[in-house]
């Protein structure tokens, strides 16, 4: 909408009136294997500029043309009839400032990502037909139990090397995951590669990954490939290709180094900590206390928990690597081994963790164990 335009009289008069009336500018592990459990082993805001307001001027504009009667004499120009101008003045409108442009913050990705908080693990010799001589000890139905515990990742195995195809029985899988995800937990999946046939392990890896699941764990331990440096050799390669042939999230799951790298040197030496370092988003090292003897001082469950961890993150290279903790063998934990254990997750900064594995963890043992929740 427009503004006729104002004469320079009027533009003069204007401003000695905003000058004379003042106005201003408006400006604001350790030797049990997972797998083998049964076995011993912004935009910037937007600044509104000054200004300036002019008076309103009322009425019509003043003609330079006096109006003349008909039949009149036009009145002389050298005298023209005197003009008056009715000027008032109002308080000027406030200005707005524009609202800075909304700007979404990206958050910083949670440490841990789906393998953050209280998880239960559950393998195939409890869940698979294939496994249990056709009678599978826990059905889906178990997530039931687990989510009313206060379990957040439920940890189950895929996926066995010596079974043809991808995924272990895809339809009970199935649904286990589904149970899983109605009653609000992520799902890791997780396979224990043996190295013997890379192409064998990036397979089941690969067709693990598909089944609609938040991460996927490599269990690092097999030494069926007995030379330690084609065994490194052959982990390095799976490795790099689950991680190019995947986006989800993962999960080394690795060996104690109280067994490793204090217990057992000759377990896997050379193991290649650097080489696989960056594929892996969090550490889970198998902290099984229940494996040692009180001699040793690692039944200890807060002193072989701590000690996983910073030899890990030593291994590493990495004070800060991510790290989760299975814990000790549930059917030999006590409720002190569980407040140890606990304890030095606690100090050292881990995300999450829980005992292995779900079935044979006493009813007494969860609601300690609920304090890993994240």
């Amino acid at each position: 909408m427009g503004t006729r335009p104002v004469k320079v009289l009027v533009v003069a008069v204007a401003v000695a009136v905003v000058l004379g009336a003042g106005l201003t500018s408006a400006v604001a592990l350790g030797g049990r294997s997972h797998d083998t459990r049964r076995r011993v082993l912004t935009a910037a805001p937007v600044d509104a500029t000054s200004t300036v307001v002019p008076p309103v001027v009322t009425g019509d504009e003043p003609s330079t043309t006096a109006a003349v009667a008909p039949g009149a004499e036009p009145p002389s120009s050298a005298s023209p009839p005197p003009t008056t101008w009715a000027i008032t003045t109002s308080t000027p409108p406030a200005v707005r400032k524009p609202k800075p442009a909304a700007v979404k913050a990206t958050p910083p990705p949670t440490p841990g990502g789906p393998f953050r908080g209280f998880a239960a693990w559950v393998d195939v010799y409890d869940w698979s037909a294939a496994y249990t001589k056709g009678a599978p000890k826990i059905g889906p139905e178990a997530v039931d139990v687990m989510a009313a515990h206060g379990v957040q990742v439920l940890e189950i195995q895929s996926a066995k090397a010596e079974q043809p195809g991808g995924v272990l029985e895809p339809d009970l899988l199935g649904r286990w995951i589904a149970r899983a995800h109605a009653r609000g937990l992520r799902v890791v999946v997780w396979y224990l590669p043996t190295l013997v046939d890379a192409g064998v392990d990036v397979a089941k890896l690969t067709a693990s990954a598909q089944l609609g699941v938040e991460g996927l764990g490599v269990d690092i331990e097999s030494r069926a490939v007995a030379d330690p440096t084609a065994r490194s050799a052959a982990l390095v390669h799976v490795t790099g290709a689950i991680r190019a042939a995947t986006r989800l999230p993962l999960q080394a799951i690795t060996l104690p180094g109280v067994a490793t790298d204090v217990i057992n040197l000759a377990y896997w030496p050379g193991f290649p900590w650097h080489a696989i370092a960056s594929a892996y988003d969090v550490w889970t090292p198998m902290g099984y206390w229940t494996n040692r003897t009180p001699q040793s001082g690692y039944r200890d469950a807060y002193r072989y928990t701590r000690d996983n961890i910073n030899l890990l993150r030593s291994d590493l290279g990495n004070a800060s690597a991510v790290v989760t903790v299975a814990g000790g063998l549930a059917e030999q934990t006590t409720t002190g081994d569980v407040a140890g254990y606990i304890k030095a997750c606690a100090e050292l900064g881990c995300v999450g963790g829980g005992l292995y594995d779900f079935r044979t963890t006493a009813d007494g043992l969860w609601p300690i164990l609920a304090v890993l929740r994240r």
